[in-house]
């Protein structure tokens, strides 16, 4: 999974976007998921990883599709 958030950061790195993101990689086998709740619970309840959360909410899982991404960072911002 750290290829694909490594293109990820690329991607935004050379979007309009650049300056409004701030992207973080959580590994949920090896970092404490303390403070990530709504994550925690939804990994425990079977919801595929990779699990993407804009603005602290989770939007999309199970891939990691860097238009939709950006799309759903544009709603939000």
């Amino acid at each position: 999974m750290g290829e694909m958030y490594e293109d990820l950061v690329r991607f935004f790195q050379e979007s309009e976007l650049a300056a409004d993101v701030q992207l973080k990689f959580i590994d949920v086998f090896e970092d404490d998921l303390k403070g990530y709740d709504t994550a925690h619970t939804m990994f425990k309840n079977g919801f595929a990883l990779p699990l993407v959360s804009v603005n602290g909410v989770v939007r999309l899982y199970g891939g990691i599709s860097n238009s939709k991404i950006y799309d759903e960072v544009r709603k939000g911002s």
